[in-house]
């Protein structure tokens, strides 16, 4: 066991990473993909897969692959090694600057913060959003629907599960939204309603209180099938 466990450490002290680029054979084709690596031939087998994947083809380097001539029309060349995954970011980004902005497929540039990396992702999910609205409207009505029960269960054991946060969080929302509240309380009550069976006017909040009411009870049975209360 011992043996096995030193052979697979200095496997990984011996591994190197190669940095590559995506070219075109046709030399009039200018594109170019940086990208860096510690297995060639599983990553050329990933691009390659992910270019005829049509969930993966909308990403802007297999669209242009795509677009002129598909992945056989490509070739991944490397163009050195190096020994840590600081050094290949590195030399990532150097031959990604050697590159006209125009010319590049990588989407994003190799050394990237995390705030600007998150600020890509949601230019970009924007952007996709955008462009396959319809399509996700109809997906997301169409999952609903297939769903229905799944989802019901779902959200009715999550209130059970967290019915302490959810209220607390309630009694947060209203004490935070207090004026907000009282005005909007303040206005429903002013407004108006009549009623056709006892012609007369009340408050819109007491709509229930007034359907109670005897008088309501019995006028009420002479317009079957009318809507009595104009909301």
């Amino acid at each position: 066991m011992m043996y096995y466990q030193i052979i697979k450490v200095l496997l990984t002290i011996m591994e190197k990473y190669y940095i590559y680029k995506l070219v075109c054979n046709d030399v009039n084709i200018p594109y170019t993909y940086v990208g860096s690596t510690k297995n060639v031939i599983e990553r050329k087998r990933k691009h390659k897969s992910d270019s005829n994947n049509e969930k993966h083809a909308r990403w802007k380097v297999y669209r242009i692959i795509n677009e002129h001539g598909g992945w056989d029309d490509f070739s991944m060349i490397i163009q050195e090694t190096c020994d840590s995954k600081a050094d290949a970011v590195k030399l990532e980004q150097k031959y990604y600057d050697e590159e006209l902005n125009e010319n590049r497929m990588n989407s994003i540039r190799p050394m990237i913060t995390n705030e600007e990396l998150k600020k890509c992702n949601a230019e970009w999910h924007k952007k996709y959003y955008n462009h396959n609205k319809d399509a996700i409207k109809e997906y997301q009505k169409q999952y609903s629907i297939n769903n229905k029960d799944t989802r019901k269960e779902y959200h009715k054991q999550y209130k059970i599960n967290n019915k302490d946060a959810l209220n607390e969080q309630r009694k947060q929302y209203i004490i935070d939204n207090k004026d907000a509240f009282k005005e909007y309380k303040k206005e429903y009550r002013s407004e108006k309603i009549y009623c056709h069976a006892c012609d007369c006017y009340f408050s819109k909040g007491d709509i229930s209180k007034h359907k109670k009411t005897q008088r309501h009870q019995k006028n009420q049975v002479k317009y079957v099938g009318i809507k009595l209360i104009n909301i």
